[in-house]
C-alpha cells in the first residue's frame, strides 16, 4: 500500500470513529438513549387495532388487512429500523407492538386517519388561517359526509365563568418544574388501600419549593390549573416530602388518564390559594406592573366557518408524489412536497390562470396557509408553510406519505407493557456477550500473536462502530439483532482468520515482512469478499420478506457485515504495515512461526 494511500485510509478510519462516537454522545447529552432497545428488552407500547367496514363496502377482505398492514408499517416505523411488530389477529384485528415507546396517545394520532389535505381556490379574497371549511355539493348546495362534513353546533348559553388573581409568587410551578403523573397508593385508616392520580415534580428546586410551602401554609389549597383554569385541588394538610401531589377529583373522572395527562403538561400550572376554588375557576396572574397578564388586550374573533363548492378544490394530498420537511430561513419547519406528473399539469395551468388571486390551503378542513400567487408555479414543487412544531410536521409528512388505510381502524386495548425477559435475564445475556468477547480476544492474541493483537484492536473499533452505526440509522437492538451482532463478530474473527493464515504461508515462502503481507491480503481478500456477498444477500432476502424481529436481525447482520470487512481489510493492514515499519516487530516468532519454518531463500527476509 503506498503512502498516500495508508494516510487517506487513517484518516477515513479517524472519520468513521468519531463518528460512531460522536452521535451516541449528542444523544446521551440530551437525555435520549445512544441505542434504542425492543420491546422484549424495554417494553413499550402495545395496541391491539379493530377494522371498521368501510362505508359503501359489505365486508372486510384479506386485501384491505394486509394493505393496513403496510400503510401502518409505513406510518410507525418508514425507516424500517424500529422492529415494530405487526401481526394480524383474526379476520380483522392488528396487533401492534412498538419498543421504547411511552407516548401511545401520539401513536394514536399517527395510527388515525390519513391528513386530509386540500388546495382551495378562494379568488380575490383571502380565508382567514384557522377558518373551518364544510364541504358542500356545488350542485345541490349539500354538505358532503364523505369529505368530513361538519355537523352545525348548536349554540349553548354562555355562563360567566369565575375569576380568581394570583400573586407571582403563588404560582408555584410552571410546566418546566412538572415530570409527569403516577397512580399512588392511599391507605385510609380502616379501608381498603386504593391509587390516586398525583402530579410528579422535578426533584429540584420544585421538589424543595414543595415542602417548603406545604409547610408553611397548612390550610390552603394547591390547584392544579390546565390551560389556566382549575380542574383539580388539594387540600395542605401536612407538610409534602416525597415530590408528589395527589389530586382525588382526576382519580374520579375518567376523561383524565396518565397518558393524557403526561402529554398535556405543557397546559399546565400549579398555584396556591387561600380559599378553595371552584372547578372551572380561571386563575389570573397579577403582573409586577400592577396589571393583570392578558387583560386590556383586545380580543380577536375567533375563525369561523365557511362552505366550499367541491369546484373549488384544485388539488388534494392524494395528488402528492412525495413529502418532506423542509426548513425556513429563520429555521421554522414546513413541508416541501412534489406533485405526481397529473397534478403537475393541473398545478401548473391553474397558478397560469389565477396569477394575483389567493389559494387556500387546508388541513383536516382548516385553513392552515392563504398565499397570493405571485407567479405561475410550474415545476410542480412547493411548500406549505404552517404554524408546525417539528413533530407536527413529520408526522405529518409520514401521513401525507403513507396514502389513506383501506379500512378504518379502532383502538379496542391499549396498554405500555414490560420487558418480556427479566433483569437477572438481560444482565446474564450482557456477561454472557462480554464474556464471549474476552474468549475470542484472548484466543487471536494467544494463537496469531502480533497479528492476533491487531485483530483484537480491530474488533473492538469493529464494535465501537457497529453501536454506534445503529445509533446513526436511529435502529432498535433486540435479541435477534443481538444475534446479529453476534454472527458478523465470528464472520470479523473469520476474515481475519483467512489473512493471518495467508500471511503465514506467505512468509514461509521466503517473502520479505511488507510484501508477504500485501500478497496476503490480495489474495485472501477474494474468499473474505464471496463469503460476506453471498450472507448480506441473504440478509437482503431477509429483511425484503420478512417483518418485526426478522427485519431487525436483517438489519444488524447486514450492518455487521459491513463494519467488520472495513475493520479487517483497511483497520487490521494498517496496523499490521504500521508495526512492520519497526524492525523490532520483524520477527517470525510474532508471527506464530519459528525460523526453521521458513525457506531458505527468504532467511531474514525483512521489510
Amino acid at each position: 500500500m503506498s503512502a498516500e494511500k495508508r494516510i487517506q485510509n487513517w484518516i477515513l478510519v479517524a472519520a468513521v470513529l468519531v463518528l460512531a462516537i460522536a452521535v451516541p454522545l449528542f444523544k446521551i447529552s440530551r437525555n435520549e438513549p445512544a441505542v434504542k432497545q425492543g420491546i422484549d428488552l424495554v417494553g413499550g407500547v402495545d395496541l391491539l387495532l379493530e377494522a371498521k367496514v368501510p362505508q359503501g363496502e359489505e365486508k372486510i377482505t384479506q386485501d384491505m388487512m394486509l394493505g393496513a398492514i403496510d400503510i401502518l408499517r409505513d406510518r410507525l416505523d418508514p425507516e424500517g429500523v424500529k422492529e415494530i411488530i405487526l401481526q394480524q389477529m383474526g379476520e380483522d384485528r392488528i396487533v401492534v407492538q412498538i419498543p421504547g415507546e411511552d407516548d401511545p396517545e401520539r401513536v394514536k394520532r399517527m395510527i388515525g386517519a390519513t391528513a386530509s389535505l386540500k388546495f382551495i381556490d378562494a379568488g380575490n379574497d383571502p380565508i382567514p388561517e384557522g377558518t373551518r371549511i364544510r364541504y358542500v355539493d356545488a350542485v345541490t348546495g349539500q354538505p358532503l359526509e364523505g369529505l368530513q362534513a361538519l355537523e352545525e353546533e348548536e349554540e349553548e348559553p354562555q355562563v360567566e365563568a369565575q375569576v380568581s388573581t394570583v400573586m407571582p409568587d403563588q404560582v408555584l410551578f410552571k410546566p418546566e418544574d412538572l415530570l409527569g403523573f403516577m397512580m399512588e397508593p392511599v391507605w385510609d385508616e380502616g379501608a381498603t388501600p386504593r391509587e390516586e392520580i398525583a402530579l410528579v415534580l422535578q426533584d429540584s428546586p420544585a421538589g424543595v419549593n414543595l415542602a417548603v410551602q406545604t409547610t408553611q401554609h397548612q390550610g390552603e389549597y394547591l390547584a392544579l390549573l390546565i390551560d389556566d383554569t382549575v380542574r383539580a385541588t388539594h387540600l395542605i394538610t401536612q407538610p409534602l416530602t416525597s415530590h408528589t401531589i395527589r389530586f382525588p377529583e382526576l382519580s374520579q373522572d375518567p376523561t383524565y388518564t396518565i397518558e393524557w395527562l403526561d402529554s398535556n403538561l405543557q397546559r399546565m400550572k400549579v398555584v396556591r390559594l387561600e380559599v378553595e376554588p371552584e372547578t372551572g375557576t380561571r386563575v389570573e396572574e397579577f403582573s409586577l406592573t400592577g396589571e393583570i397578564e392578558g387583560a386590556g388586550e383586545e380580543e380577536t374573533e375567533a375563525p369561523g366557518r365557511i362552505d366550499v363548492t367541491t369546484d373549488k378544490i384544485v388539488l388534494t394530498g392524494d395528488d402528492f408524489a412525495d413529502a418532506d420537511v423542509h426548513f425556513g430561513q429563520l429555521g421554522q419547519p414546513m413541508i416541501g412536497f412534489r406533485f405526481k406528473p397529473a397534478g403537475r399539469e393541473i398545478f401548473g395551468r391553474y397558478t397560469r390562470q389565477h396569477v394575483q388571486q389567493y389559494l387556500a390551503i387546508a388541513l383536516d378542513d382548516t385553513i392552515i396557509s392563504c398565499p397570493i400567487i405571485k407567479e405561475p408555479i410550474l415545476g410542480g414543487n412547493g411548500v406549505i408553510e404552517g404554524s408546525f412544531s417539528m413533530q407536527e410536521a413529520q408526522e405529518l409528512v409520514v401521513k401525507l406519505d403513507s396514502g389513506r388505510l383501506p379500512v378504518p381502524l379502532e383502538v379496542i386495548e391499549n396498554r405500555t407493557v414490560g420487558p418480556t425477559l427479566g433483569e437477572k435475564s438481560i444482565a446474564d445475556s450482557k456477561r454472557a456477550g462480554i464474556l464471549g468477547a474476552v474468549l475470542v480476544l484472548l484466543f487471536m492474541a494467544l494463537y496469531y500473536r502480533l497479528p492476533g493483537l491487531t485483530a483484537d484492536l480491530a474488533l473492538v473499533f469493529y464494535m465501537i462502530v457497529f453501536f454506534g452505526a445503529l445509533s446513526v440509522l436511529n435502529a432498535t437492538l433486540t435479541l435477534p439483532g443481538i444475534a446479529g451482532f453476534i454472527m458478523s463478530i465470528g464472520m470479523a474473527v473469520d476474515a481475519n482468520v483467512i489473512i493471518f493464515e495467508r500471511l503465514k504461508e506467505e512468509l514461509k515462502t521466503g517473502k520479505t515482512f511488507r510484501s508477504a503481507t500485501e500478497a496476503a491480503f490480495k489474495r485472501a481478500f477474494t474468499a473474505i469478499f464471496d463469503s460476506n456477498v453471498t450472507t448480506l444477500i441473504t440478509a437482503l432476502v431477509l429483511y425484503n420478506l420478512g417483518t418485526g424481529p426478522i427485519r431487525g436481525f436483517a438489519v444488524t447482520l447486514s450492518l455487521g457485515i459491513l463494519v467488520s470487512m472495513f475493520s479487517a481489510l483497511v483497520l487490521t493492514r494498517l496496523l499490521i504495515e504500521g508495526l512492520l515499519g519497526y524492525k523490532r516487530f520483524q520477527k517470525y516468532p510474532l508471527f506464530g512461526l519459528r525460523d526453521t519454518d521458513i525457506a531458505v531463500t527468504g532467511r531474514g527476509g525483512e521489510a
